[in-house]
């Protein structure tokens, strides 16, 4: 089946998904990581805008080292597959059969 003979629903179920994938691209999951003696330390800070991550308000311990903020890629591929096989299965659930 070629885009052009999609039907009303499979279209909608596409652009919901195109839109989803959009909103999860511009307010990540992030995550901070530092260092202390020989352990690192990953803890989640949240949904941030790509375009403010979070502050460094978030305190870390005296002796840790290489602090940085950074987006959480497993949980954004994650996410992103999940949107895809939905968006995949809504496409399959609302084909027309050839008559």
């Amino acid at each position: 089946m070629t885009p052009s003979s999609s039907n009303p629903r499979q279209r909608i179920v596409r652009w919901f998904g195109l839109l989803l994938l959009i909103g999860m691209g511009a307010c990540p999951p992030w995550k901070m990581t530092y260092r202390t003696d020989d352990e690192t330390v990953s803890s989640s800070l949240g949904y941030h805008p790509i375009w403010n991550p979070p502050s460094e308000i978030y305190e870390v311990p005296e002796d840790a080292t290489e602090s940085r903020h950074q987006v959480n890629l497993f949980q954004v591929g994650i996410q992103f597959a999940v949107v895809l096989i939905l968006i995949n299965l809504g496409n399959y659930a609302f084909r027309t059969h050839p008559t």
